[in-house]
């Protein structure tokens, strides 16, 4: 399944955090794209890692959320693709989503090529740090748009951080649902 899913007349534009969410669970797909919208972000699915290939090919996002333990190519695999295919420059921030937990695995997925860990099932508020830390938020988005014509300074919004080749911050665990 593959598909995109938008807030109505208040959905971001695509330039303000666009995110593809890889997962080959259907229900996931549709928690993980609810949590993103009601974060102000615009989602679209790939139900594998083949097509989140594809996606990434076709279309530009701000980060991608991927599924580790997919049937078939699973996505430590797809983020290796990934970053083969682009250059350095413009790389695209991917964060991990797995249900597994061991010690290894925040460095399994750096060694990847992955930015981000989020253990399943994932808080709400896990999902928000970890997309504040590597996407300006959409109202700092909007705010620097509407001050790129004026002589205004930018606002003060975050950028993503340079992580050293150690270990991704490791959220808390909990279930992606409001606190």
């Amino acid at each position: 399944m593959q598909g995109r899913y938008e807030r109505g007349a208040a959905s971001m534009s695509p330039a303000q955090g666009r995110i593809l969410i890889v997962d080959d669970n259907p229900v996931n797909q549709m928690v993980a794209a609810r949590a993103v919208q009601s974060l102000g972000y615009t989602a679209e699915m790939a139900a594998g890692a083949d097509q989140a290939l594809a996606a990434v090919a076709r279309d530009r996002f701000d980060l991608i959320l991927m599924d580790c333990h997919m049937p078939g190519m699973d996505g430590y695999e797809a983020s290796r693709r990934i970053r083969q295919e682009e250059g350095s420059p413009g790389r695209v921030p991917i964060i991990a989503m797995t249900a597994d937990a061991t010690e290894e695995d925040p460095d399994k997925c750096l060694d990847a090529g992955m930015n981000d860990y989020l253990s399943k099932p994932v808080r709400l508020a896990s999902l928000s740090e970890a997309l504040e830390r590597w996407l300006p938020s959409p109202a700092c988005a909007m705010a620097e748009d509407s001050l790129a014509a004026s002589a205004s300074p930018a606002p003060a919004c975050p950028r993503p951080p340079s992580l050293p080749s150690g270990r991704p911050p490791t959220p808390p665990r909990g279930p992606l649902l409001p606190e």
